[in-house]
């Protein structure tokens, strides 16, 4: 029996909302918001209901593939393959190379459909910081007057132009946005939104590790309760600030594009992902 298909839009969100939940993922309410605004998502439906998503998020040259999700008793049905289908259709009919951060049991999927390996990703979890003196020097609040100059950074490193999710990710936790500044240049920022399960750290970008540091140390002491934080593994020296913080690793990911092996961002500025659903 198939499923009919459509866009998704805002009224949607709390049926999306229920195949996260199934699933124990960390999205909320506001990041589906986020996504449906500066991108746009698919749904199946059966008899009404919504029983699977696709969403994706144009940055640039490149459109991230994201949320895809099955409710458990439709799954192996080709759904997911379906919308991974339309995903990568929508976007390189738009001339747009597809990315996504693939689990290690989806990369298997994703390498038949023509998607190859960019660099490997850690998310680290912490359910109760240490007490520790990390305090982020001549690190201060981002406010929404600094866009202009954090986007230049960002534009500097990722390469892709990620200026509307930027601007949404400072309305959303402006108690968690730090940047450090070199006169009126920007050389880093965090950012970091709530979840469902943990508050979410990232994007970092920084010039460099002492800079990822002090921006680390300056965004976790606001944090109350768990944290994720996806960090590339190239990045040895943070990862080892995280564990001495009490983050343990918790899954792996791929980073990957469509039919390219070549990364498009500059790996060494980019400390931590803003997560699979929003690279």
């Amino acid at each position: 029996m198939s499923a009919p298909d459509r866009r998704l839009t805002s009224a949607d969100v709390d049926a999306c909302m229920r195949l996260v939940a199934e699933a124990g993922w960390n999205q909320t309410a506001n990041d589906w918001n986020t996504i449906l605004t500066v991108g746009e998502g698919r749904g199946l439906f059966r008899d009404g209901q919504l029983i699977a998503t696709a969403a994706i998020i144009p940055h640039g040259t490149v459109g991230w593939v994201c949320m895809v999700l099955v409710t458990a008793s439709e799954q192996r049905r080709g759904y997911a393959t379906k919308l991974l289908e339309w995903a990568g259709a929508r976007l390189t009919g738009c001339g747009l190379t597809p990315g996504l951060d693939a689990t290690p049991a989806g990369r298997q999927v994703y390498l038949r459909l023509g998607y190859r390996d960019i660099y490997s990703i850690t998310r680290l979890q912490c359910d109760a910081l240490v007490a520790q003196n990390l305090n982020g020097c001549a690190v201060r609040s981002a406010t929404p007057e600094d866009l202009e100059a954090i986007a230049a950074l960002d534009r500097n490193a990722f390469v892709l132009d990620r200026t509307p999710l930027l601007a949404s990710l400072l309305r959303r936790q402006p108690g968690l946005a730090k940047a450090k500044f070199v006169g009126s240049e920007c050389v880093g920022f965090v950012l970091g939104r709530e979840g469902r399960r943990a508050t979410q750290i990232g994007p970092l970008v920084a010039v460099d590790d002492t800079v990822a540091a002090d921006l680390l140390g300056a965004v976790l002491p606001k944090i109350d309760g768990p944290a994720y934080i996806d960090v590339p593994d190239r990045h040895v020296e943070i990862h080892s600030v995280l564990r001495q913080r009490g983050f343990t690793s918790q899954r792996q990911f791929t980073r990957m594009l469509h039919g390219r092996s070549e990364p498009f961002d500059d790996a060494a500025r980019v400390f931590a992902l803003t997560g699979p659903e929003f690279a």
